[in-house]
């Protein structure tokens, strides 16, 4: 992936969120620069990812909140339909 200081090279804070619907799955960007597949989730829903223990939920007004329980912090992502990418604000 080319990051912002170019390719191979990921930070911490570059986390994201897309939306595959035609394979009905989200992909997460964790800290560590690995993805990790979660089931498209509706308003409203969650889903807990046992493996990694963080709880991504999807809000009413569709934008996402992931609880991370390694890290003992939540991360606001507000998602763009049009660029299909959520941007993690602190």
């Amino acid at each position: 992936m080319e990051g912002p200081l170019g390719h191979g090279v990921h930070l911490s804070y570059d986390r994201w969120v897309q939306e595959w619907p035609e394979d009905n799955c989200l992909s997460l960007m964790m800290a560590d620069g690995r993805l990790v597949a979660f089931p498209l989730l509706a308003e409203g829903e969650d889903y807990y990812h046992s493996p990694e223990k963080v709880l991504l939920r999807r809000k009413q007004n569709g934008h996402f909140l992931l609880e991370d329980y390694n890290e003992n912090c939540y991360y606001h992502f507000n998602y763009d339909k049009q660029q299909v990418l959520a941007f993690v604000f602190y």
